[in-house]
């Protein structure tokens, strides 16, 4: 039963997502996208509700459109992704703590 007794990585791992999920809702409803995040959740919970009671002919419709929901969820969602990754600012994080540690090289002089 260790399994259970989460670990220190295991909390700052559940607090980053958290944090993620946090601030792409947060972008959504600012945007107007949650009207279309609400119609995707309907249209997945269809789809297990589907699946569970055994509806052949609406499971096998949603299942076919199943392979196109990850390009119609990044075509949809476009500007947000978009406000997210500027957010993160992660290529410039990056360019700045590279070019520290370029002006401290033994080799820059």
């Amino acid at each position: 039963m260790d399994f259970l007794i989460p670990r220190f990585k295991d909390i700052i791992d559940i607090l980053i997502i958290a944090f993620l999920i946090y601030q792409t809702l947060l972008i959504i409803r600012k945007s107007g996208g949650y009207q279309v995040l609400w119609g995707l959740l309907f249209i997945l919970l269809l789809y297990f509700l589907s699946s569970i009671f055994e509806l052949t002919v609406l499971s096998s419709l949603l299942s076919g459109i199943r392979t196109y929901w990850i390009m119609a969820i990044l075509i949809l969602f476009q500007p947000e992704i978009r406000a997210i990754l500027s957010r993160l600012n992660l290529a410039r994080e990056l360019q700045t703590a590279f070019n520290k540690n370029e002006s401290h090289s033994l080799y820059s002089h």
